[in-house]
């Protein structure tokens, strides 16, 4: 079997994080795709948590760490990442927020293969993000996993 060579991961969300319900995040590489479902309780508490923090900045943050897990599960040396623009203007806030968390978790993504842009309708990270079940890999972050995330955004 031939190892595929520096491939495109997209990245999308079902809805956006400041909305209420869970959240879902996916990363798709080609066929395979990895889904994070950010728990609606965990996100109350993050807002409660940080109050130092605008509720703007817990919402980068929290899409930035959900992309960077479902990434860590696909990612191969070379591969480009792209981020959808949900949050337009601050694209750049969220490409340094899943650098620094692809870091963490022991991922070597080049600064330079992270971007920001649409991803459409018709991607593959799309159709996961909306049916989770489609997903090769899946990932709950609940109230149990607040310490992690915790330590994943530098906020311990």
């Amino acid at each position: 079997m031939r190892k595929e060579l520096m491939a495109q991961i997209y990245i999308d969300q079902s809805i956006k994080i400041e909305q209420r319900g869970d959240s879902k995040i996916a990363a798709a590489r080609g066929k395979k795709s990895c889904v994070v479902i950010i728990d609606r309780r965990l996100k109350r508490m993050m807002l409660k948590y940080s109050r130092r923090l605008t509720r703007k900045r817990v919402f980068l943050s929290l899409f930035a760490l959900g992309a960077a897990l479902a990434v860590s599960k696909l990612y191969e040396k070379e591969d480009k990442v792209t981020l959808d623009e949900e949050y337009e203007g601050n694209e750049v806030a969220i490409e340094e927020i899943f650098y620094s968390v692809s870091l963490k978790l022991s991922k070597n993504i080049n600064k330079k293969d992270i971007a920001s842009s649409k991803v459409g309708k018709r991607c593959w990270a799309d159709l996961v993000a909306r049916s989770p079940d489609l997903a090769n890999y899946k990932i709950r972050l609940d109230i149990k996993d607040r310490a992690r995330v915790l330590k994943l955004l530098g906020w311990e």
